[in-house]
């Protein structure tokens, strides 16, 4: 297929900086929100990045517009890099300790509740996200407990169904 003109470049600015020569495949795995991905664990700390490859079947344009939304909750993208001649890119994204689907059945095993706070979070973190999607003009389409993920307590992240979704949604067909 080629090279896809008008892809983003290393020119493009991304939220953050990653090198990806300071990470080592760790594992690869099949994630029910996101299919196929690869985790990569830092050389210098404990910290992962998930990979996850897609084909170029968007406009550059749309792509370029969908990452630059930013949000502190949502998942954070790092970068999004063309692998050539394949006419498909690797979004490189963060990773999260579980979701709130997880939570869900974890409390109902163990008979508890959900703090007040914790509670608040959910909803501020998720309305937050949502928030700032529809700013841009971006809908989700898929707002479950499985695609609200957990970073810590405090913090609940929802990610960009469009460019990570292992599944077509709406929008793409």
């Amino acid at each position: 297929m080629g090279n896809t003109s008008g892809f983003p470049s290393s020119s493009f600015k991304f939220q953050t900086e990653l090198n990806i020569k300071d990470y080592n495949l760790s594992q690869e795995r099949n994630d029910q929100r996101f299919g196929h991905i690869y985790v990569m664990r830092s050389k210098n700390s404990s910290k992962n990045v998930l990979v996850k490859e897609r084909p170029v079947t968007e406009r550059p344009d749309e792509l370029i517009r969908r990452l630059e939304v930013s949000n502190d909750y949502l998942l954070k993208i790092f970068n999004a890099k063309e692998i050539p001649g394949t006419g498909s890119y690797q979004v490189y994204f963060e990773d999260f300790a579980t979701d709130l689907n997880s939570e869900i059945r974890r409390h109902l095993a163990e008979k508890t509740r959900f703090p007040e706070g914790e509670l608040y979070a959910i909803l501020y973190c998720t309305i937050s996200a949502l928030s700032a999607l529809e700013q841009k003009g971006i809908a989700h389409e898929n707002i479950n407990p499985t695609n609200i993920l957990k970073q810590s307590r405090e913090v609940y992240k929802i990610h960009d169904n469009y460019l990570l979704s292992a599944h077509n949604t709406i929008y793409q067909q």
